[in-house]
């Protein structure tokens, strides 16, 4: 279960750009990065997995590129695959064998990394949005505020797209980690400084709109 990192964002701006700006971003009531960052097809195929890892180094011989960043590994590092195959030709046959269906993960990761340099779903969104995954539980809380949250990290190339494409609207966003790990405030537009900042209570309340809830344990 992610971190849910909440988000506060006040639009400054005519009336008229902020009803704009709703009906740009959102979809059905929710604030959708889709509709600024749009995921290509073949990302959307994607597995994050051992299973694609596996099925990637039989059918190329290499491994993904996020598990070389450590060193070397080995296809013996994922702990199904049997000791005894020592080449790509081995896995793939074996494969063939244990999981026939898996094979169409492997070719995605290969599309994938050919047509975006990203091998799945989980790499894509860290880089063109700053978080694993999209928003959720948004809130409109008026026709210039809305909340919502995302998973570990703030979606910085997604809030700066957007004031990219509305430079007649400020962005004026806190955000806040529910275990106290890290907060933010800032721009974008206007002073364009958003950044980190130490973890307050008082913080916490701007950003929750009351008292911030007991982290988790």
């Amino acid at each position: 279960m992610p971190n849910h990192v909440t988000h506060r964002v006040r639009l400054h701006g005519s009336e008229e750009d902020c009803k704009r700006f709703y009906e740009q971003f959102f979809r059905d009531g929710g604030f959708d990065f889709e509709t600024v960052l749009p995921q290509p097809e073949c990302v959307k195929r994607t597995q994050s997995g051992s299973q694609a890892s596996v099925w990637f180094f039989a059918l190329t011989g290499t491994f993904l590129p996020s598990e070389c960043r450590n060193g070397m590994p080995t296809q013996h590092q994922w702990g199904w695959v049997p000791r005894h195959l020592k080449t790509a030709v081995d896995v793939e046959k074996w494969l063939t064998e244990k999981d026939p269906k898996g094979r169409v993960f492997g070719e995605y990761a290969i599309q994938c990394l050919r047509e975006t340099g990203f091998e799945s779903w989980y790499q894509w969104c860290k880089h063109y949005w700053g978080t694993k995954s999209n928003a959720y539980q948004t809130e409109v809380v008026s026709p210039s505020e809305f909340v919502f949250q995302t998973a570990w990290s703030p979606p910085i190339p997604v809030l700066a797209e957007m004031a990219k494409r509305m430079p007649g609207i400020i962005l004026d966003v806190c955000s806040y980690d529910k275990r106290d790990n890290f907060a933010c405030v800032g721009q974008f537009n206007g002073r364009n400084d958003y950044r980190k900042v130490p973890c307050s209570e008082a913080l916490s309340e701007q950003v929750y709109g009351e008292k911030r809830p007991e982290p988790e344990e």
